[in-house]
């Protein structure tokens, strides 16, 4: 008898060590908390610097993008606006009318195209009574029509710029919705507006708006941000930027964020988890951080200690609820992130 209780306390026993203790390949296949799924490569790549600027690639597992595969369908704004039958940008309407309130910070965006599209947190849109960046990151599905918050970039008009062409005819109609649209795009603006459009007010945005604009004699009767792109020593250096950088990904297929460097200054991250979503905000992201390089120049030698220590806290940021910043470092759509800044 003691003999048959010992056995079964012995086959119990190990039974028990059986369950609890993992198996080789759950411990294998279970990611550590520390673990992020892509990495930098911060080696020194002359093809990726241009001047005092340089950008290190962020790339990602295969099994990541693959868990992201979703965003590789999205349309983003500069692909959209003007170009996609169906989707529109408005002054805000309520049911379809023009409303008195609120008429500022926001604007109605219709979209009855077929196509998914992302809107970036410092989208500059250009035209309606007066431009436009918009606030927060948004992906905006088919059918679908919804006020979203922005801020204005033009402080000295709110009327539509061709509003004095409207005549009394039979096309007033269809020239009063035209120019009631928002149907111009600039790009991603500079870190130092968007960094006051994620986390300030309107009266910020107005004056980071007017430092960039007068550091690149921009400035305009309406002290718009567009204005830029009518300064010709502006536009010269930042297009000497652009046609360098151009196509620079256009061949790897593991690439999903960058770290752009000015001089010893990290100037930011950005991170949109698909290879295929980050070819195509490459460049409108580049227009906003080349402005920051060229308003604020540094011939500095970089830091690599610095550098890494941004980066740590990137992947540490990208893992950890961070409270009030977390909506506005991390945009979140079906449950996944789809695009982390640090600016």
């Amino acid at each position: 008898m003691k003999f048959r209780i010992l056995s079964l306390l012995i086959a119990i026993s190990i039974w028990s060590c059986n369950i609890d203790k993992p198996t080789d390949n759950a411990t294998t296949n279970t990611p550590s908390k520390s673990e992020v799924p892509f990495s930098v490569d911060l080696s020194s790549n002359n093809s990726l610097t241009f001047e005092d600027v340089r950008i290190f690639p962020i790339s990602a597992t295969a099994a990541h993008i693959e868990q992201h595969s979703e965003l590789a369908g999205f349309k983003n704004l500069k692909e959209s606006i003007g170009q996609i039958k169906g989707f529109n940008i408005m002054e805000k309407k309520e049911f379809g009318r023009a409303v008195s309130d609120g008429l500022i910070n926001e604007v109605t965006v219709y979209n009855k195209s077929k196509d998914t599209i992302i809107i970036i947190s410092g989208d500059v849109i250009t035209g309606g009574k007066q431009d436009r960046v918009i606030e927060q990151n948004y992906v905006i599905k088919p059918g679908t029509i919804q006020n979203i918050p922005v801020f204005c970039v033009e402080q000295g008009r709110w009327q539509y710029r061709d509003e004095e062409e409207v005549e009394e005819t039979d096309e007033k109609i269809k020239k009063a919705k035209d120019i009631y649209a928002f149907n111009g795009y600039v790009n991603v603006a500079s870190n130092e507006v968007r960094e006051q459009v994620k986390y300030s007010n309107q009266d910020a945005v107005w004056a980071a708006v007017g430092a960039v604009t007068k550091k690149n004699k921009a400035e305009s009767k309406t002290s718009t941000y567009a204005a830029l792109e009518k300064s010709e020593e502006f536009t010269k250096k930042r297009d000497a930027f652009i046609r360098y950088f151009d196509g620079k990904f256009d061949y790897t297929d593991d690439i999903v964020g960058m770290v752009v460097v000015n001089g010893n200054k990290v100037l930011g991250t950005e991170i949109f988890n698909h290879p295929t979503l980050f070819k195509k905000q490459f460049e409108v992201m580049m227009h906003g951080y080349i402005t920051d390089a060229i308003s604020n120049e540094n011939n500095s030698e970089l830091n690599l200690e610095k550098l890494k220590s941004h980066f740590e806290k990137v992947k540490r940021d990208y893992q950890k609820d961070l409270g009030e910043k977390e909506t506005r470092k991390k945009f979140r759509h079906n449950g996944k992130i789809v695009h982390f800044t640090s600016i």
